[in-house]
Protein backbone atom coordinates (compact mmCIF):
# COMPACT_ATOMS: atom_id res chain seq x y z
CA UNK A 1 0.00 0.00 0.00
CA UNK A 2 1.38 3.46 0.76
CA UNK A 3 5.06 3.77 1.52
CA UNK A 4 7.00 5.37 4.36
CA UNK A 5 10.64 5.40 5.36
CA UNK A 6 10.10 4.19 8.89
CA UNK A 7 9.86 1.00 10.90
CA UNK A 8 8.18 -0.07 14.10
CA UNK A 9 10.10 1.06 17.19
CA UNK A 10 10.67 -0.97 20.33
CA UNK A 11 7.95 -0.56 22.92
CA UNK A 12 8.54 1.35 26.12
CA UNK A 13 9.47 -1.05 28.93
CA UNK A 14 7.26 -0.47 31.97
CA UNK A 15 8.87 0.28 35.32
CA UNK A 16 7.93 -2.64 37.60
CA UNK A 17 10.87 -2.89 40.00
CA UNK A 18 8.84 -1.85 43.04
CA UNK A 19 6.29 -4.63 42.45
CA UNK A 20 8.68 -7.59 42.64
CA UNK A 21 8.14 -9.80 45.72
CA UNK A 22 11.85 -9.80 46.56
CA UNK A 23 12.00 -6.00 46.54
CA UNK A 24 8.81 -5.76 48.61
CA UNK A 25 10.16 -8.24 51.17
CA UNK A 26 13.48 -6.39 51.40
CA UNK A 27 11.75 -3.05 51.98
CA UNK A 28 9.64 -4.34 54.85
CA UNK A 29 12.57 -6.21 56.43
CA UNK A 30 14.50 -2.94 56.45
CA UNK A 31 11.54 -1.07 57.97
CA UNK A 32 11.06 -3.73 60.67
CA UNK A 33 14.81 -3.74 61.32
CA UNK A 34 14.77 -0.02 62.04
CA UNK A 35 12.08 -0.44 64.72
CA UNK A 36 13.78 -3.54 66.14
CA UNK A 37 16.99 -1.55 66.57
CA UNK A 38 15.00 1.26 68.20
CA UNK A 39 13.38 -1.15 70.67
CA UNK A 40 16.73 -2.74 71.55
CA UNK A 41 18.34 0.65 72.13
CA UNK A 42 15.39 1.78 74.23
CA UNK A 43 15.54 -1.36 76.38
CA UNK A 44 19.24 -1.02 77.03
CA UNK A 45 18.97 2.66 77.95
CA UNK A 46 16.09 2.15 80.39
CA UNK A 47 16.95 -1.07 82.23
CA UNK A 48 20.01 -2.52 80.55
CA UNK A 49 17.95 -5.59 79.63
CA UNK A 50 16.89 -6.23 76.06
CA UNK A 51 13.31 -7.60 75.74
CA UNK A 52 14.15 -9.80 72.78
CA UNK A 53 10.68 -11.22 72.20
CA UNK A 54 8.80 -7.89 71.84
CA UNK A 55 11.86 -6.19 70.36
CA UNK A 56 12.35 -8.71 67.58
CA UNK A 57 9.58 -11.22 67.07
CA UNK A 58 6.60 -9.05 67.92
CA UNK A 59 7.95 -6.24 65.73
CA UNK A 60 8.37 -8.61 62.76
CA UNK A 61 4.79 -9.87 63.23
CA UNK A 62 3.51 -6.30 63.41
CA UNK A 63 5.10 -5.34 60.08
CA UNK A 64 4.21 -8.68 58.47
CA UNK A 65 0.63 -7.45 58.22
CA UNK A 66 1.83 -4.39 56.30
CA UNK A 67 3.96 -6.55 53.99
CA UNK A 68 1.02 -8.83 53.19
CA UNK A 69 -1.09 -5.75 52.37
CA UNK A 70 1.49 -4.34 49.92
CA UNK A 71 -0.45 -5.45 46.78
CA UNK A 72 -3.46 -3.63 48.22
CA UNK A 73 -1.41 -0.46 48.83
CA UNK A 74 0.03 -0.55 45.29
CA UNK A 75 -3.36 -1.08 43.70
CA UNK A 76 -4.92 1.77 45.67
CA UNK A 77 -2.04 4.08 44.73
CA UNK A 78 -2.34 3.11 41.08
CA UNK A 79 -6.12 3.54 40.81
CA UNK A 80 -6.47 6.57 43.10
CA UNK A 81 -3.28 8.58 42.56
CA UNK A 82 -4.56 12.18 42.95
CA UNK A 83 -4.06 13.14 39.32
CA UNK A 84 -5.85 16.23 38.07
CA UNK A 85 -9.59 15.72 38.03
CA UNK A 86 -9.53 12.68 40.38
CA UNK A 87 -8.31 14.23 43.64
CA UNK A 88 -11.67 14.35 45.40
CA UNK A 89 -12.53 10.79 44.39
CA UNK A 90 -9.05 9.56 45.35
CA UNK A 91 -9.22 11.27 48.75
CA UNK A 92 -12.60 9.69 49.51
CA UNK A 93 -11.38 6.26 48.39
CA UNK A 94 -8.25 6.47 50.56
CA UNK A 95 -10.21 7.68 53.59
CA UNK A 96 -12.49 4.65 53.33
CA UNK A 97 -9.67 2.19 52.61
CA UNK A 98 -7.48 3.69 55.33
CA UNK A 99 -10.28 3.41 57.89
CA UNK A 100 -10.85 -0.26 57.06
CA UNK A 101 -7.12 -1.00 57.19
CA UNK A 102 -6.68 0.88 60.48
CA UNK A 103 -9.47 -1.15 62.08
CA UNK A 104 -8.23 -4.53 60.82
CA UNK A 105 -4.43 -4.18 61.12
CA UNK A 106 -4.17 -3.93 64.94
CA UNK A 107 -6.48 -6.93 65.33
CA UNK A 108 -4.35 -9.02 62.97
CA UNK A 109 -1.03 -7.92 64.51
CA UNK A 110 -2.20 -8.40 68.08
CA UNK A 111 -3.69 -11.75 67.13
CA UNK A 112 -0.30 -12.91 65.82
CA UNK A 113 1.40 -11.62 68.97
CA UNK A 114 -1.11 -13.42 71.20
CA UNK A 115 -0.62 -16.67 69.29
CA UNK A 116 3.15 -16.37 69.70
CA UNK A 117 2.86 -15.81 73.48
CA UNK A 118 0.37 -18.64 73.77
CA UNK A 119 2.80 -21.07 72.10
CA UNK A 120 5.93 -19.87 73.95
CA UNK A 121 4.31 -19.75 77.42
CA UNK A 122 2.42 -23.01 76.99
CA UNK A 123 -1.03 -21.44 76.93
CA UNK A 124 -0.85 -19.90 80.39
CA UNK A 125 1.08 -17.31 82.33
CA UNK A 126 0.99 -13.61 83.22
CA UNK A 127 2.02 -12.48 79.75
CA UNK A 128 -0.81 -14.47 78.15
CA UNK A 129 -3.26 -13.19 80.74
CA UNK A 130 -2.27 -9.57 80.15
CA UNK A 131 -2.16 -9.77 76.34
CA UNK A 132 -5.89 -9.44 75.61
CA UNK A 133 -6.66 -6.66 78.16
CA UNK A 134 -3.63 -4.70 76.95
CA UNK A 135 -4.69 -5.08 73.31
CA UNK A 136 -8.19 -3.82 74.12
CA UNK A 137 -6.85 -0.91 76.16
CA UNK A 138 -4.43 0.28 73.48
CA UNK A 139 -6.68 -0.52 70.51
CA UNK A 140 -7.87 3.08 69.82
CA UNK A 141 -4.27 4.33 69.81
CA UNK A 142 -3.22 1.47 67.55
CA UNK A 143 -6.02 2.34 65.11
CA UNK A 144 -4.81 5.95 64.88
CA UNK A 145 -1.21 4.80 64.40
CA UNK A 146 -2.26 2.38 61.64
CA UNK A 147 -4.23 5.14 59.91
CA UNK A 148 -1.35 7.59 59.70
CA UNK A 149 1.00 4.81 58.65
CA UNK A 150 -1.44 3.97 55.85
CA UNK A 151 -1.30 7.63 54.76
CA UNK A 152 2.51 7.60 54.74
CA UNK A 153 2.67 4.33 52.80
CA UNK A 154 0.13 5.51 50.24
CA UNK A 155 2.08 8.75 49.81
CA UNK A 156 5.25 6.78 49.10
CA UNK A 157 3.44 4.40 46.72
CA UNK A 158 1.87 7.34 44.85
CA UNK A 159 5.34 8.83 44.51
CA UNK A 160 6.67 5.60 42.98
CA UNK A 161 3.61 5.38 40.71
CA UNK A 162 4.19 8.95 39.55
CA UNK A 163 7.86 8.12 38.89
CA UNK A 164 6.86 5.03 36.89
CA UNK A 165 4.39 6.98 34.75
CA UNK A 166 6.85 9.81 34.23
CA UNK A 167 9.60 7.44 33.11
CA UNK A 168 7.29 5.43 30.83
CA UNK A 169 5.94 8.68 29.39
CA UNK A 170 9.46 9.96 28.70
CA UNK A 171 10.39 6.77 26.84
CA UNK A 172 7.13 6.82 24.87
CA UNK A 173 7.55 10.49 23.97
CA UNK A 174 11.07 9.87 22.69
CA UNK A 175 9.79 7.04 20.49
CA UNK A 176 6.86 9.14 19.28
CA UNK A 177 9.21 11.98 18.36
CA UNK A 178 11.27 9.59 16.22
CA UNK A 179 8.11 8.25 14.58
CA UNK A 180 6.80 11.78 13.99
CA UNK A 181 10.04 12.85 12.28
CA UNK A 182 9.87 9.85 9.93
CA UNK A 183 6.17 10.47 9.27
CA UNK A 184 6.78 14.14 8.45
CA UNK A 185 9.54 13.14 6.02
CA UNK A 186 7.22 10.68 4.33
CA UNK A 187 4.45 13.28 4.14
CA UNK A 188 6.82 15.84 2.64
CA UNK A 189 8.02 13.33 0.07
CA UNK A 190 4.43 12.60 -0.97
CA UNK A 191 3.40 16.23 -1.11
CA UNK A 192 6.48 17.40 -2.97
CA UNK A 193 6.43 14.49 -5.44
CA UNK A 194 6.94 16.11 -8.88
CA UNK A 195 4.08 14.20 -10.48
CA UNK A 196 1.68 15.23 -7.73
CA UNK A 197 2.68 18.88 -7.90
CA UNK A 198 2.66 18.87 -11.69
CA UNK A 199 -0.93 17.53 -11.80
CA UNK A 200 -2.13 20.00 -9.18
CA UNK A 201 -0.45 23.01 -10.79
CA UNK A 202 -1.50 21.90 -14.29
CA UNK A 203 -5.13 21.67 -13.16
CA UNK A 204 -4.86 25.10 -11.60
CA UNK A 205 -3.37 26.49 -14.80
CA UNK A 206 -6.25 25.07 -16.87
CA UNK A 207 -8.75 26.52 -14.44
CA UNK A 208 -7.31 30.01 -14.87
CA UNK A 209 -8.69 29.99 -18.43
CA UNK A 210 -12.25 29.05 -17.50
CA UNK A 211 -12.67 29.53 -13.72
CA UNK A 212 -10.09 32.03 -12.40
CA UNK A 213 -11.70 32.19 -8.97
CA UNK A 214 -11.52 28.42 -8.53
CA UNK A 215 -7.92 28.37 -9.79
CA UNK A 216 -7.03 30.99 -7.20
CA UNK A 217 -8.57 28.83 -4.43
CA UNK A 218 -6.58 25.80 -5.62
CA UNK A 219 -3.28 27.69 -5.58
CA UNK A 220 -4.05 29.03 -2.10
CA UNK A 221 -4.75 25.46 -0.94
CA UNK A 222 -1.46 24.22 -2.34
CA UNK A 223 0.42 27.06 -0.65
CA UNK A 224 -1.39 26.53 2.67
CA UNK A 225 -0.73 22.79 2.62
CA UNK A 226 2.98 23.23 1.93
CA UNK A 227 3.25 26.03 4.51
CA UNK A 228 1.50 23.90 7.13
CA UNK A 229 3.82 20.97 6.52
CA UNK A 230 7.05 22.95 6.30
CA UNK A 231 6.38 25.21 9.29
CA UNK A 232 4.55 22.76 11.56
CA UNK A 233 6.13 22.19 14.93
CA UNK A 234 7.40 18.80 16.04
CA UNK A 235 4.47 18.35 18.40
CA UNK A 236 3.91 14.73 19.28
CA UNK A 237 0.15 15.18 19.55
CA UNK A 238 -2.29 17.66 18.03
CA UNK A 239 -6.00 18.34 18.57
CA UNK A 240 -8.22 16.30 16.28
CA UNK A 241 -9.64 19.47 14.70
CA UNK A 242 -6.12 20.47 13.61
CA UNK A 243 -5.55 17.09 11.99
CA UNK A 244 -8.92 17.40 10.22
CA UNK A 245 -7.97 20.86 8.92
CA UNK A 246 -4.74 19.43 7.49
CA UNK A 247 -6.65 16.58 5.83
CA UNK A 248 -9.17 18.99 4.38
CA UNK A 249 -6.39 20.98 2.67
CA UNK A 250 -4.76 17.82 1.36
CA UNK A 251 -8.10 16.50 0.05
CA UNK A 252 -8.93 19.88 -1.45
CA UNK A 253 -5.99 19.41 -3.82
CA UNK A 254 -6.78 15.74 -4.48
CA UNK A 255 -10.29 16.73 -5.58
CA UNK A 256 -8.70 18.37 -8.64
CA UNK A 257 -7.66 14.96 -9.96
CA UNK A 258 -11.15 13.49 -9.65
CA UNK A 259 -13.19 16.63 -10.38
CA UNK A 260 -16.71 15.86 -9.12
CA UNK A 261 -16.03 12.20 -8.29
CA UNK A 262 -14.52 12.78 -4.86
CA UNK A 263 -16.79 13.77 -1.96
CA UNK A 264 -15.35 14.06 1.52
CA UNK A 265 -17.35 14.01 4.74
CA UNK A 266 -16.02 14.65 8.26
CA UNK A 267 -18.23 13.30 11.04
CA UNK A 268 -16.54 14.67 14.17
CA UNK A 269 -18.66 15.60 17.22
CA UNK A 270 -17.88 19.00 18.66
CA UNK A 271 -16.99 17.52 22.05
CA UNK A 272 -14.17 15.49 20.43
CA UNK A 273 -12.54 18.33 18.51
CA UNK A 274 -10.04 18.89 21.35
CA UNK A 275 -9.14 15.20 21.64
CA UNK A 276 -5.38 14.73 21.25
CA UNK A 277 -4.12 12.30 18.60
CA UNK A 278 -0.66 11.51 17.20
CA UNK A 279 0.20 14.08 14.55
CA UNK A 280 -0.29 12.93 10.93
CA UNK A 281 -1.89 9.63 12.02
CA UNK A 282 -4.87 9.85 9.62
CA UNK A 283 -3.21 11.15 6.46
CA UNK A 284 -1.68 7.77 5.43
CA UNK A 285 -5.11 6.12 5.79
CA UNK A 286 -6.77 8.80 3.65
CA UNK A 287 -4.00 8.58 1.07
CA UNK A 288 -4.43 4.81 1.00
CA UNK A 289 -8.21 5.16 0.46
CA UNK A 290 -7.67 7.52 -2.48
CA UNK A 291 -4.94 5.56 -4.20
CA UNK A 292 -6.58 2.15 -3.87
CA UNK A 293 -10.29 2.94 -3.63
CA UNK A 294 -10.44 5.48 -6.47
CA UNK A 295 -8.80 3.54 -9.29
CA UNK A 296 -9.61 4.41 -12.89
CA UNK A 297 -12.31 1.75 -13.22
CA UNK A 298 -13.78 2.28 -9.76
CA UNK A 299 -17.17 3.83 -9.11
CA UNK A 300 -16.03 5.16 -5.74
CA UNK A 301 -17.18 8.67 -4.96
CA UNK A 302 -17.00 9.24 -1.22
CA UNK A 303 -14.50 9.24 1.67
CA UNK A 304 -15.75 9.61 5.23
CA UNK A 305 -13.62 10.38 8.29
CA UNK A 306 -15.40 9.68 11.59
CA UNK A 307 -14.63 10.13 15.26
CA UNK A 308 -16.57 8.67 18.17
CA UNK A 309 -16.14 8.04 21.88
CA UNK A 310 -16.49 4.41 22.97
CA UNK A 311 -15.94 3.41 26.62
CA UNK A 312 -13.65 6.38 27.31
CA UNK A 313 -11.59 5.63 24.19
CA UNK A 314 -11.32 7.60 20.94
CA UNK A 315 -12.36 5.61 17.87
CA UNK A 316 -11.35 6.96 14.44
CA UNK A 317 -12.51 5.61 11.07
CA UNK A 318 -11.52 6.30 7.46
CA UNK A 319 -14.07 4.81 5.07
CA UNK A 320 -14.39 4.77 1.26
CA UNK A 321 -17.03 3.29 -1.01
CA UNK A 322 -14.56 1.72 -3.43
CA UNK A 323 -13.86 -1.90 -4.25
CA UNK A 324 -12.67 -2.90 -0.77
CA UNK A 325 -9.77 -5.21 0.02
CA UNK A 326 -8.53 -7.55 -2.73
CA UNK A 327 -8.92 -11.29 -2.26
CA UNK A 328 -6.29 -12.83 -0.02
CA UNK A 329 -5.22 -9.52 1.51
CA UNK A 330 -3.84 -9.70 5.04
CA UNK A 331 -2.10 -7.05 7.09
CA UNK A 332 0.91 -9.22 7.79
CA UNK A 333 1.60 -10.12 4.16
CA UNK A 334 0.23 -7.17 2.20
CA UNK A 335 0.40 -4.00 4.31
CA UNK A 336 3.10 -1.57 3.26
CA UNK A 337 5.26 0.47 5.57
CA UNK A 338 2.72 3.33 5.56
CA UNK A 339 0.07 1.23 7.30
CA UNK A 340 2.76 -0.43 9.42
CA UNK A 341 3.83 3.03 10.55
CA UNK A 342 0.26 3.86 11.59
CA UNK A 343 -0.05 0.54 13.43
CA UNK A 344 3.22 1.09 15.28
CA UNK A 345 2.17 4.57 16.43
CA UNK A 346 -1.25 3.32 17.53
CA UNK A 347 0.41 0.56 19.58
CA UNK A 348 2.80 3.07 21.09
CA UNK A 349 0.01 5.48 22.03
CA UNK A 350 -1.90 2.63 23.69
CA UNK A 351 1.24 1.17 25.36
CA UNK A 352 0.24 -2.21 23.98
CA UNK A 353 -1.03 -4.04 20.93
CA UNK A 354 -4.13 -2.43 19.41
CA UNK A 355 -4.49 -3.76 15.83
CA UNK A 356 -6.09 -1.66 13.11
CA UNK A 357 -9.45 -3.09 12.07
CA UNK A 358 -10.11 -3.53 8.34
CA UNK A 359 -13.69 -4.24 7.35
CA UNK A 360 -16.48 -3.35 4.94
CA UNK A 361 -17.88 0.16 5.05
CA UNK A 362 -21.50 1.05 5.67
CA UNK A 363 -22.08 1.46 1.95
CA UNK A 364 -19.52 -1.08 0.75
CA UNK A 365 -15.88 -0.34 0.15
CA UNK A 366 -13.35 -0.38 2.99
CA UNK A 367 -13.40 1.01 6.51
CA UNK A 368 -10.19 1.25 8.56
CA UNK A 369 -10.71 1.74 12.29
CA UNK A 370 -8.18 2.63 14.97
CA UNK A 371 -8.58 3.17 18.71
CA UNK A 372 -6.58 5.63 20.84
CA UNK A 373 -6.66 6.76 24.48
CA UNK A 374 -9.11 9.62 24.88
CA UNK A 375 -7.21 12.64 26.15
CA UNK A 376 -8.31 16.23 25.73
CA UNK A 377 -5.97 19.21 25.54
CA UNK A 378 -5.91 22.90 24.75
CA UNK A 379 -6.30 23.96 21.17
CA UNK A 380 -2.90 24.41 19.60
CA UNK A 381 -4.26 26.51 16.80
CA UNK A 382 -4.80 25.43 13.23
CA UNK A 383 -1.94 26.48 10.99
Amino acid sequence: MTSAATSEPPRAPPVRAFRRPSVIALVWVVVAGVFVAQNIAEGRSQSGVVPWLPALWFELEYWLVFALCTPFFLRMARQFNFTEGTRRRSLLAHLCAGAVFAVVQPVAAEGLNYATLFVIDGGAGPRVDRALPNAIHFYPALVIIALWKYAVIIGICCGFEYYRRLKDSGIRNAMLEAQLAASELRSLKMQLHPHFLFNALHSAAMLTLIEPARAHRVLVQIGELLRTTLTSSSAIEVPLVEEIAFLDRYLGIERLRFEDRLTVCFEVPEELERALIPSLILQPLVENAIHHGFSADSAARRITVRAAEREERLELEVEDDGAGLPNGWTFGSSAGTGLSNVQARVDLANTGSHPLVFGPGRAGGLCVRLVLPLRRGDMAGVA
